[in-house]
C-alpha cells in the first residue's frame, strides 16, 4: 500500500514552474493612492503609505510588489519608497492617469501588444504574445492580468494614444503653464540609456518638486527626425541637464543633443545648462568651467544644488 500511495503521489505532483511576471490583483486608484503618499512624504514605508492614503497595509503590499516589479517605485533600506518616474503630486487627476499611462504605454509588455493590436490580434491573444515577447516564462493569466487591467484603465492601450501625441500634449500643457504658471519650470534631462535607473529617479524626484521633465530617448518613435525631435524637446526647456557620466560622455547620441543645447544657448542665452555628475567621467570639454551639480558622494545634495540652479532660471 505504501509503495502504490508513493507512485501516485508521484504521479498527480504538481509542477513548481512560476510565471516570471506575478502581480497582485488591485485597484488602479489605490496605485494613485500609493503614488500620492510616496510623492508627499519623505522615502515613506508601508504604514506611512497606508495612514496618508487611507488604505489597509495589505493593499499597500501589494501595489507596492506591482510597482516594484513594473519600475514605478524603488524599495530600499527596507521598506521605504521612491517613485521612479515623473508623477505630478500637485497635478489634476488627467494629469495623473497620463504620467502612469504615459510610464505603462513603454513598459516591454505593453509596447509589444500594442504592436500585435495593431495587427489586428483581440486584446487577449495581444497581450499574451506581448507578455512572450518581452520574455515573460510560464504565462499565466490570472498572474499577469494586473498588468493589463492598469493598462486599459489608463489607455495605455488605446492604439490613438502614442507617444508623440502624448508629449505633443505634453509641449501644449507647457506653453499653457508658462503663461498661466510662469514660476514653473521645465528641463530636458539629456543622458545615456546606460544610467535610466538614476535619472529615472531623478526625473520623479524632479517632478515632485514641481518641475515638467522632458526625457528624450524613450520619446523619440523609430522613424522620426531626431533634429525634430530633440529641438521640440530642447527649444521647449527652460534648462537642459546634461547627466555626465562615462556612458554619457562617450556617447553620440547625448553629444548631439548637447550641441543643440549650447548652440541655442549661443544664438539667445535663454536656456541654461546644469551638468549633474554621477561618476569621475570628465566633463565634455563644451562645459569645461560650467557649475556642476554633484552627486557623486551624496544623491540628496547633488538634487538640492541642482534644484537650486533651476529655482534660479528665468523664462
Amino acid at each position: 500500500m505504501v509503495l502504490s500511495g508513493t507512485a501516485v503521489t508521484g504521479k498527480v505532483r504538481k509542477s513548481t514552474k512560476v510565471c516570471s511576471l506575478k502581480l497582485d490583483s488591485v485597484k488602479l486608484s489605490n496605485l494613485f493612492g500609493v503614488c500620492d503618499a510616496i510623492s508627499w512624504l519623505d522615502h515613506p514605508g508601508p504604514p506611512e503609505i497606508a495612514q496618508f492614503a487611507g488604505i489597509d497595509a495589505r493593499t499597500v503590499g501589494k501595489v507596492s510588489k506591482n510597482g516594484a516589479r513594473l519600475g514605478l517605485f524603488d524599495i530600499f533600506d527596507g521598506n521605504r519608497h521612491r517613485l521612479m518616474f515623473p508623477y505630478p503630486p500637485k497635478g489634476t487627476n488627467e494629469e495623473k492617469y497620463a504620467a502612469v499611462r504615459a510610464i505603462l504605454i513603454r513598459h516591454p509588455v505593453v509596447s509589444a501588444t500594442r504592436d500585435f493590436l495593431k495587427l489586428g490580434d483581440s486584446v487577449t491573444d495581444s497581450f499574451r504574445k506581448g507578455c512572450t515577447r518581452a520574455s515573460v516564462t510560464n504565462f499565466d493569466e490570472a498572474s499577469t492580468k494586473p498588468l493589463l487591467t492598469w493598462a486599459i484603465d489608463v489607455g495605455a492601450l488605446d492604439l490613438k494614444k502614442s507617444v508623440e501625441q502624448m508629449q505633443k500634449q505634453a509641449l501644449q500643457s507647457r506653453e499653457n503653464r508658462h503663461v498661466n504658471e510662469p514660476q514653473r519650470r521645465v528641463v530636458f534631462l539629456s543622458h545615456s540609456s546606460h544610467d535610466k535607473d538614476f535619472v529615472r529617479r531623478l526625473a520623479a524626484d524632479l517632478t515632485i518638486a514641481g518641475t515638467t521633465v522632458w526625457i528624450d530617448e524613450q520619446d523619440i518613435l523609430p522613424g522620426q527626425s531626431f533634429v525634430e525631435r530633440i529641438s521640440e524637446g530642447v527649444y521647449s526647456s527652460d534648462a537642459f541637464i546634461f547627466v555626465s557620466s562615462e556612458n554619457s560622455v562617450s556617447s553620440e547620441w547625448a553629444r548631439k543633443e548637447l550641441n543643440l543645447a549650447f548652440s541655442k544657448q549661443l544664438s539667445n542665452a535663454d536656456i541654461v545648462i546644469v551638468p549633474a555628475r554621477i561618476d569621475d567621467a570628465n566633463l565634455p570639454a563644451i562645459l569645461g568651467d560650467t557649475n556642476y551639480a554633484d552627486f557623486r558622494q551624496s544623491y540628496d545634495e547633488g538634487l538640492k544644488k541642482l534644484l537650486k540652479g533651476i529655482e534660479h532660471v528665468k523664462k
